[in-house]
């Protein structure tokens, strides 16, 4: 599971036992949020409120390879 640290300047994947296997800094003051994409799942994108290495840009979005894919999320149902 991989989860977005929010002021902790990054994101953290957790095993299925609960324990902490990588964490991936973002040059960001606020982490808001992550998602997986592409074809095969494995583009990671980084939703933040702003960007240390270029202030005038605000929020960004990044994006990173995996080397572990992003689940499929199935519809939500109303």
């Amino acid at each position: 599971m991989w989860v977005a640290l929010g002021s902790g300047g990054g994101i953290a994947r957790f095993a299925s036992d609960g324990g902490l296997e990588h964490v991936l800094a973002v040059p960001a003051p606020f982490v808001a949020s992550l998602c997986f994409g592409g074809a095969d799942r494995r583009d990671l994108y980084v939703t933040t409120s702003g960007n240390t290495e270029h202030p005038e840009r605000r929020g960004t979005v990044f994006r990173e390879r995996s080397d572990v894919p992003g689940l499929p999320v199935p519809p939500a149902r109303v």
